[in-house]
């Protein structure tokens, strides 16, 4: 009998962090890769000299539309949970 893992109820972002999970992932899948370094958190348009990202209202209505069409991956995602986009609009 063979025993399968079963896909996590709630993938969140922490695994990606990660990168030597991401190697063992791309392993299991027999992928060549070049070596994975862990980069934190960026602001590419501060980087590229132009302002902060400003998030608007519109923005905020179509992420909403986008999401309400994966209503069955939103739940699997949970740092989605308490996302709330509405606050930075």
């Amino acid at each position: 009998m063979s025993l399968r893992r079963q896909p996590p109820s709630c993938y969140t972002v922490f695994g990606f962090l990660h990168p030597e999970r991401v190697a063992a992932i791309l392993k299991a899948l027999d992928l060549a890769h070049t070596p994975l370094t862990q980069v934190g958190v960026k602001n590419t348009n501060a980087e590229a000299g132009r302002g902060a990202t400003i998030v608007a209202a519109g923005d905020v209505r179509v992420f909403e539309r986008f999401m309400s069409r994966l209503p069955a991956v939103v739940g699997r995602l949970c740092y989605l949970k308490s996302y709330l986009p509405r606050a930075a609009a």
